[in-house]
Protein backbone atom coordinates (compact mmCIF):
# COMPACT_ATOMS: atom_id res chain seq x y z
CA UNK A 1 0.00 0.00 0.00
CA UNK A 2 1.23 3.46 -1.13
CA UNK A 3 0.74 7.08 0.47
CA UNK A 4 1.58 9.83 -1.96
CA UNK A 5 1.61 13.47 -0.92
CA UNK A 6 4.32 16.55 -0.17
CA UNK A 7 6.73 15.77 2.82
CA UNK A 8 5.86 19.20 4.09
CA UNK A 9 2.52 17.98 4.51
CA UNK A 10 3.17 14.69 5.61
CA UNK A 11 2.85 15.80 9.23
CA UNK A 12 -0.35 17.06 9.09
CA UNK A 13 -2.28 13.85 7.74
CA UNK A 14 0.29 11.36 9.04
CA UNK A 15 0.09 9.07 6.43
CA UNK A 16 3.16 9.26 4.48
CA UNK A 17 7.29 9.77 3.79
CA UNK A 18 8.41 7.20 6.06
CA UNK A 19 4.88 6.47 7.85
CA UNK A 20 5.14 2.53 6.91
CA UNK A 21 7.71 1.24 8.27
CA UNK A 22 7.71 -1.83 5.53
CA UNK A 23 8.73 1.57 2.95
CA UNK A 24 11.67 1.76 4.91
CA UNK A 25 13.28 -1.87 5.19
CA UNK A 26 12.40 -1.84 9.07
CA UNK A 27 9.61 -3.89 9.81
CA UNK A 28 9.69 -3.81 13.69
CA UNK A 29 10.07 -0.38 13.83
CA UNK A 30 7.31 2.61 14.28
CA UNK A 31 6.91 6.16 13.16
CA UNK A 32 6.32 8.64 14.72
CA UNK A 33 3.31 9.47 13.57
CA UNK A 34 2.00 6.09 13.09
CA UNK A 35 -0.68 6.58 15.48
CA UNK A 36 -2.82 7.66 12.81
CA UNK A 37 -3.03 4.88 11.02
CA UNK A 38 -3.37 2.58 8.60
CA UNK A 39 -4.79 -0.02 11.24
CA UNK A 40 -5.20 -3.83 11.68
CA UNK A 41 -8.21 -5.62 13.27
CA UNK A 42 -7.31 -6.43 16.98
CA UNK A 43 -6.77 -11.01 16.98
CA UNK A 44 -8.24 -13.09 19.18
CA UNK A 45 -6.05 -12.37 21.91
CA UNK A 46 -6.52 -8.75 22.59
CA UNK A 47 -10.21 -9.28 23.12
CA UNK A 48 -11.43 -11.02 26.04
CA UNK A 49 -14.69 -12.25 23.92
CA UNK A 50 -15.27 -14.69 21.41
CA UNK A 51 -15.22 -13.63 17.59
CA UNK A 52 -12.64 -11.22 17.50
CA UNK A 53 -12.36 -8.79 15.54
CA UNK A 54 -16.20 -7.72 16.43
CA UNK A 55 -16.48 -6.03 19.40
CA UNK A 56 -20.27 -6.58 18.94
CA UNK A 57 -21.58 -9.23 16.79
CA UNK A 58 -25.08 -10.87 17.18
CA UNK A 59 -27.32 -11.50 14.11
CA UNK A 60 -31.17 -9.75 15.08
CA UNK A 61 -29.56 -6.99 16.72
CA UNK A 62 -27.52 -5.68 13.67
CA UNK A 63 -24.90 -3.55 15.32
CA UNK A 64 -23.86 -0.40 13.55
CA UNK A 65 -22.78 3.31 13.29
CA UNK A 66 -20.25 3.42 16.64
CA UNK A 67 -19.34 6.42 18.37
CA UNK A 68 -16.80 5.77 21.70
CA UNK A 69 -16.71 7.58 24.97
CA UNK A 70 -13.70 6.94 27.70
CA UNK A 71 -15.47 6.58 30.79
CA UNK A 72 -12.36 8.53 32.52
CA UNK A 73 -10.09 10.69 30.04
CA UNK A 74 -6.73 9.84 30.15
CA UNK A 75 -6.81 6.37 31.54
CA UNK A 76 -5.51 3.90 29.04
CA UNK A 77 -8.06 0.82 28.32
CA UNK A 78 -10.41 1.68 30.89
CA UNK A 79 -13.72 1.72 31.20
CA UNK A 80 -15.64 2.30 28.07
CA UNK A 81 -18.95 3.51 26.25
CA UNK A 82 -19.88 2.61 23.14
CA UNK A 83 -23.31 3.92 21.90
CA UNK A 84 -24.42 2.52 18.61
CA UNK A 85 -27.97 1.96 16.54
CA UNK A 86 -29.09 -1.56 17.20
CA UNK A 87 -31.91 -3.72 16.68
CA UNK A 88 -34.09 -5.37 20.03
CA UNK A 89 -36.72 -7.14 19.02
CA UNK A 90 -37.41 -5.90 15.72
CA UNK A 91 -37.61 -1.77 16.94
CA UNK A 92 -34.25 0.02 16.76
CA UNK A 93 -32.85 2.76 18.45
CA UNK A 94 -29.51 3.98 20.34
CA UNK A 95 -28.35 2.05 22.59
CA UNK A 96 -24.97 2.19 25.10
CA UNK A 97 -22.71 -0.87 25.88
CA UNK A 98 -19.93 -1.09 28.53
CA UNK A 99 -16.21 -2.27 28.07
CA UNK A 100 -14.28 -2.45 31.72
CA UNK A 101 -10.77 -2.51 29.46
CA UNK A 102 -11.77 -0.20 26.42
CA UNK A 103 -12.64 -3.25 24.11
CA UNK A 104 -14.25 -5.95 25.33
CA UNK A 105 -18.40 -5.07 25.60
CA UNK A 106 -21.22 -6.72 27.20
CA UNK A 107 -23.72 -7.82 24.26
CA UNK A 108 -26.30 -6.63 26.79
CA UNK A 109 -27.14 -3.00 26.68
CA UNK A 110 -26.76 -0.43 29.81
CA UNK A 111 -29.23 0.68 30.76
CA UNK A 112 -31.23 -2.40 28.83
CA UNK A 113 -33.67 0.28 27.17
CA UNK A 114 -32.63 2.32 24.15
CA UNK A 115 -31.00 5.64 25.19
CA UNK A 116 -32.75 7.25 22.49
CA UNK A 117 -35.83 5.34 21.44
CA UNK A 118 -36.25 6.64 18.41
CA UNK A 119 -37.01 4.34 15.08
CA UNK A 120 -35.20 6.62 12.97
CA UNK A 121 -32.09 7.94 14.83
CA UNK A 122 -28.95 6.99 13.28
CA UNK A 123 -25.59 7.90 13.24
CA UNK A 124 -24.63 8.67 16.67
CA UNK A 125 -21.60 11.36 18.17
CA UNK A 126 -20.55 11.27 21.88
CA UNK A 127 -18.85 13.87 23.43
CA UNK A 128 -17.93 14.86 27.24
CA UNK A 129 -18.34 18.94 27.32
CA UNK A 130 -17.71 19.82 30.96
CA UNK A 131 -19.55 18.22 33.29
CA UNK A 132 -22.53 16.93 30.67
CA UNK A 133 -22.82 14.31 28.26
CA UNK A 134 -23.79 15.79 24.62
CA UNK A 135 -25.53 12.69 21.96
CA UNK A 136 -25.58 14.40 18.83
CA UNK A 137 -27.84 11.99 16.19
CA UNK A 138 -29.22 12.28 13.18
CA UNK A 139 -33.02 11.63 11.65
CA UNK A 140 -34.72 12.93 8.09
CA UNK A 141 -35.50 15.99 10.12
CA UNK A 142 -31.50 16.75 10.77
CA UNK A 143 -29.54 16.97 13.80
CA UNK A 144 -30.45 16.55 16.85
CA UNK A 145 -28.40 17.07 20.31
CA UNK A 146 -29.50 14.96 23.42
CA UNK A 147 -27.93 16.42 26.62
CA UNK A 148 -26.92 14.11 29.68
CA UNK A 149 -26.08 14.05 33.62
CA UNK A 150 -24.56 10.58 33.52
CA UNK A 151 -25.03 9.24 29.76
CA UNK A 152 -27.47 6.59 30.88
CA UNK A 153 -30.22 9.02 30.68
CA UNK A 154 -31.11 11.75 28.24
CA UNK A 155 -33.02 14.82 27.91
CA UNK A 156 -34.75 15.00 24.29
CA UNK A 157 -34.52 17.86 22.17
CA UNK A 158 -37.57 18.74 20.19
CA UNK A 159 -35.79 20.21 17.15
CA UNK A 160 -32.65 20.17 14.94
CA UNK A 161 -29.84 21.54 15.53
CA UNK A 162 -28.52 21.53 12.13
CA UNK A 163 -31.55 21.20 9.51
CA UNK A 164 -31.61 21.19 5.66
CA UNK A 165 -30.99 24.74 4.55
CA UNK A 166 -27.27 25.32 3.33
CA UNK A 167 -25.56 26.30 0.44
CA UNK A 168 -26.07 24.99 -2.94
CA UNK A 169 -24.01 21.68 -2.77
CA UNK A 170 -26.12 20.36 -0.08
CA UNK A 171 -29.22 20.35 -2.77
CA UNK A 172 -31.23 20.84 0.24
CA UNK A 173 -31.04 17.48 1.90
CA UNK A 174 -30.76 17.05 6.14
CA UNK A 175 -27.50 16.90 7.39
CA UNK A 176 -26.92 13.58 9.11
CA UNK A 177 -23.50 11.61 10.46
CA UNK A 178 -22.59 14.60 13.52
CA UNK A 179 -18.94 14.15 14.18
CA UNK A 180 -18.28 17.07 17.21
CA UNK A 181 -14.69 18.36 18.73
CA UNK A 182 -14.52 21.32 20.72
CA UNK A 183 -11.82 23.76 19.96
CA UNK A 184 -12.25 25.75 23.25
CA UNK A 185 -14.95 26.68 25.81
CA UNK A 186 -17.04 28.67 23.15
CA UNK A 187 -16.12 27.39 20.22
CA UNK A 188 -17.45 23.98 18.94
CA UNK A 189 -17.66 22.51 15.36
CA UNK A 190 -19.55 20.28 14.13
CA UNK A 191 -18.75 17.61 10.37
CA UNK A 192 -21.59 16.02 8.89
CA UNK A 193 -22.74 14.18 5.50
CA UNK A 194 -24.92 15.34 3.03
CA UNK A 195 -25.03 14.74 -0.79
CA UNK A 196 -22.11 12.63 -0.33
CA UNK A 197 -19.83 15.30 1.03
CA UNK A 198 -18.57 16.87 4.65
CA UNK A 199 -19.43 20.23 5.78
CA UNK A 200 -18.42 22.00 8.69
CA UNK A 201 -20.59 24.08 11.11
CA UNK A 202 -19.47 25.97 14.34
CA UNK A 203 -21.28 27.20 17.73
CA UNK A 204 -20.51 28.85 20.85
CA UNK A 205 -22.83 26.65 22.64
CA UNK A 206 -24.20 23.25 20.78
CA UNK A 207 -27.66 24.51 20.18
CA UNK A 208 -26.97 27.39 17.12
CA UNK A 209 -24.76 26.32 14.50
CA UNK A 210 -23.41 28.38 11.16
CA UNK A 211 -22.01 26.25 8.48
CA UNK A 212 -18.52 27.34 7.60
CA UNK A 213 -17.87 28.55 3.92
CA UNK A 214 -19.56 28.23 0.91
CA UNK A 215 -19.07 24.45 0.05
CA UNK A 216 -17.56 21.03 1.07
CA UNK A 217 -15.23 20.77 3.64
CA UNK A 218 -14.38 17.31 1.74
CA UNK A 219 -15.54 16.13 -1.44
CA UNK A 220 -14.94 12.57 -3.45
CA UNK A 221 -11.19 12.17 -4.01
CA UNK A 222 -9.85 12.57 -7.68
CA UNK A 223 -8.43 8.95 -9.49
CA UNK A 224 -4.63 8.67 -8.57
CA UNK A 225 -2.11 7.47 -11.99
CA UNK A 226 -5.47 6.39 -13.36
CA UNK A 227 -6.67 3.82 -10.84
CA UNK A 228 -9.96 5.38 -9.30
CA UNK A 229 -9.75 6.72 -6.19
CA UNK A 230 -10.79 4.26 -3.29
CA UNK A 231 -12.78 7.45 -2.03
CA UNK A 232 -13.93 8.96 -5.90
CA UNK A 233 -17.70 8.30 -5.24
CA UNK A 234 -18.65 10.01 -1.96
CA UNK A 235 -17.18 10.77 1.75
CA UNK A 236 -19.31 10.41 4.66
CA UNK A 237 -19.80 9.40 8.17
CA UNK A 238 -16.86 12.23 9.93
CA UNK A 239 -14.76 11.67 13.19
CA UNK A 240 -12.81 14.30 14.21
CA UNK A 241 -10.39 14.51 16.55
CA UNK A 242 -7.26 17.14 17.45
CA UNK A 243 -3.85 15.62 18.27
CA UNK A 244 -0.86 17.07 18.50
CA UNK A 245 2.05 16.58 14.92
CA UNK A 246 5.18 14.77 15.81
CA UNK A 247 6.65 18.42 15.89
CA UNK A 248 4.31 19.46 18.54
CA UNK A 249 1.58 20.82 16.52
CA UNK A 250 -2.10 20.66 16.88
CA UNK A 251 -3.10 18.76 14.26
CA UNK A 252 -7.23 18.65 13.03
CA UNK A 253 -7.54 14.77 11.74
CA UNK A 254 -10.78 13.70 10.54
CA UNK A 255 -11.39 10.05 9.48
CA UNK A 256 -14.35 9.08 7.22
CA UNK A 257 -16.02 6.53 4.73
CA UNK A 258 -15.21 6.81 1.30
CA UNK A 259 -17.18 4.66 -1.20
CA UNK A 260 -15.36 4.04 -4.62
CA UNK A 261 -17.87 3.95 -8.01
CA UNK A 262 -18.45 -0.08 -7.42
CA UNK A 263 -19.43 0.47 -4.00
CA UNK A 264 -16.58 -0.56 -1.79
CA UNK A 265 -15.42 1.43 1.09
CA UNK A 266 -12.54 1.89 3.31
CA UNK A 267 -11.75 4.58 6.25
CA UNK A 268 -10.23 7.54 4.40
CA UNK A 269 -7.78 10.31 6.90
CA UNK A 270 -7.63 13.97 6.14
CA UNK A 271 -6.10 17.00 8.18
CA UNK A 272 -4.82 20.16 8.45
CA UNK A 273 -2.72 22.12 10.95
CA UNK A 274 -4.71 24.06 13.46
CA UNK A 275 -8.54 24.01 13.40
CA UNK A 276 -9.15 26.74 10.03
CA UNK A 277 -9.12 26.10 6.85
CA UNK A 278 -9.06 23.41 3.75
CA UNK A 279 -8.38 19.71 4.51
CA UNK A 280 -5.24 17.59 3.17
CA UNK A 281 -6.00 13.84 2.54
CA UNK A 282 -4.44 10.90 1.87
CA UNK A 283 -5.39 9.36 -1.30
CA UNK A 284 -4.59 5.55 0.73
CA UNK A 285 -7.39 4.36 2.73
CA UNK A 286 -6.42 4.20 6.63
CA UNK A 287 -8.24 0.91 6.41
CA UNK A 288 -9.76 -1.18 4.18
CA UNK A 289 -11.12 -4.70 3.87
CA UNK A 290 -13.94 -6.70 1.85
CA UNK A 291 -16.56 -6.47 4.50
CA UNK A 292 -17.97 -3.36 3.75
CA UNK A 293 -15.79 -1.40 6.28
CA UNK A 294 -17.42 2.41 7.78
CA UNK A 295 -18.32 4.80 10.10
CA UNK A 296 -15.22 5.07 11.95
CA UNK A 297 -14.56 5.53 15.13
CA UNK A 298 -11.11 7.08 16.74
CA UNK A 299 -10.26 6.53 20.42
CA UNK A 300 -6.63 7.58 21.40
CA UNK A 301 -4.72 5.30 23.67
CA UNK A 302 -1.68 6.83 24.72
CA UNK A 303 1.03 4.88 22.98
CA UNK A 304 -1.58 3.37 20.47
CA UNK A 305 -5.31 4.37 19.16
CA UNK A 306 -7.84 2.17 18.47
CA UNK A 307 -10.50 1.95 15.80
CA UNK A 308 -14.19 0.89 15.48
CA UNK A 309 -16.45 0.78 12.32
CA UNK A 310 -19.28 -1.32 11.34
CA UNK A 311 -18.74 -3.79 8.87
CA UNK A 312 -20.67 -7.15 7.50
CA UNK A 313 -20.18 -9.69 9.91
CA UNK A 314 -18.14 -12.08 7.97
CA UNK A 315 -17.92 -13.03 3.83
CA UNK A 316 -20.99 -14.68 4.20
CA UNK A 317 -22.88 -13.02 6.82
CA UNK A 318 -24.41 -9.83 5.72
CA UNK A 319 -25.61 -8.22 9.04
CA UNK A 320 -23.43 -5.19 9.93
CA UNK A 321 -21.37 -5.86 13.73
CA UNK A 322 -18.51 -3.69 15.23
CA UNK A 323 -15.05 -4.82 14.78
CA UNK A 324 -12.00 -3.07 16.67
CA UNK A 325 -8.88 -2.02 15.19
CA UNK A 326 -5.37 -1.13 16.53
CA UNK A 327 -2.60 1.86 15.37
CA UNK A 328 0.49 1.24 15.08
CA UNK A 329 0.04 -2.32 12.93
CA UNK A 330 2.71 -3.52 15.03
CA UNK A 331 1.24 -2.79 18.66
CA UNK A 332 -0.55 -5.91 20.73
CA UNK A 333 -2.89 -5.69 23.33
CA UNK A 334 -2.99 -8.88 24.87
CA UNK A 335 -5.81 -9.79 27.64
CA UNK A 336 -4.62 -9.16 30.85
Amino acid sequence: MRFRASCALASVWMLSCGTLATEAGDTGAERPNALAGPFRLLGKDEIDAPGAPYVLDKQFWRFRQPTVLADEPGVVLGATHLYAVATDTGVSGLFRFVAPDGRTFSPKPDPAAPVIALEDADAPEVARVGDAIWLFYSTPAGIFLARSSDGAVFELPTAPVLGPGGGGWEGGKPPRAPAHVQIAPDDHRLLYEVNGRIGEARSSNGEAWTRVGDGPLLEPGDDVDGEPAFDGFEVGDPEVLQARSPEGRWVTRVYYTGRAADGSTGIGLAARFGDEGPLERATSPAFTGPRGPRAPAVVPQGAFTLLFLEQRAGTKEDWPAIAAGIAPATRRIPVP
